[in-house]
């Protein structure tokens, strides 16, 4: 009986999780690390009252917010981004909104759902020279539509996970592998932190309207990749332990 209990909790578990909203994004090349963020006066986060919400992070050429290129991460040696002044780090562009709370997600708080927002162009953007690649001219690197965005945590916490999932639209044909990538999946994994503000239980962007904007940053990496939902992982997890009730008993 209580392999047969232990076999149907682990079901029910797999079951619950199919809508989860973590990406667990995977990246395998051309891969950006960055951390990048904006003053308070500047809306890096803007919940919009029962619109949905917004996360900004705006361009500007002097930002030192990019730093590093793996080609093929994490194999060989990172190669430095520069600003256009020429700068260590280069300029990171996001433009994301969330409209959806996943309430399915176990174990999580905060969960939101959303996707890029930019009609008039890429989602995500990643600006730079490197010089080292013979990209000595601050140059427009990397574009990608995002599809999906995921941000969770714990309530009342100023500090979340922030992944995104979509396809790689533009690419500087410099880069190296260039041709390799352009049209093929694109993620990014991180953490975001809030200036002051934290965000409740079951936090609804289209519900909630007690927040006003705030600023923030955004740390991770970005490049070719694609996401390992966590239901397949949790699923593997799962039914090892129903195997292992079941043989225990």
């Amino acid at each position: 009986m209580r392999g047969i209990l232990g076999f149907s909790l682990c079901a029910a578990l797999i079951a619950s999780a199919v809508q989860a909203a973590p990406l667990v994004p995977r990246i395998t090349s051309h891969d950006f690390t960055f951390g990048a963020s904006e003053p308070s006066d500047t809306p890096f986060y803007d919940p919009r009252g029962a619109d949905a919400d917004f996360l900004t992070l705006e361009a500007d050429p002097l930002d030192r917010e990019v730093t590093a290129f793996w080609e093929v991460w994490p194999a060989g040696s990172p190669l430095s981004v520069l600003n256009s002044a020429g700068e260590f780090g280069g300029d990171l562009e996001v433009y994301l909104e969330f409209d959806a709370e996943d309430s399915s997600t176990a174990g999580l708080d905060v969960s939101l759902t959303g996707r890029g927002r930019n009609a008039n162009g890429s989602d995500i953007r990643v600006w730079g020279a490197i010089p080292d690649a013979g990209i000595a001219d601050f140059s427009l690197l990397l574009e990608i539509e995002v599809d999906s965005a995921s941000l969770y945590g714990f309530a009342g916490q100023s500090s979340f996970v922030l992944e995104t999932a979509g396809t790689i639209v533009g690419v500087d044909s410099r880069l190296p592998g260039a041709g390799d990538i352009l049209g093929q999946s694109a993620v990014s994994r991180g953490n975001i932190d809030f200036r002051s503000i934290s965000l409740p239980a079951a936090y609804d962007p289209l519900a909630f309207t007690n927040t006003g904007p705030d600023g923030g940053g955004y740390s991770g990496e970005v490049g070719r990749g694609f996401p390992t939902p966590e239901p397949a992982s949790l699923a593997l997890l799962l039914l090892g332990a129903a195997v292992s009730l079941r043989r225990r008993h």
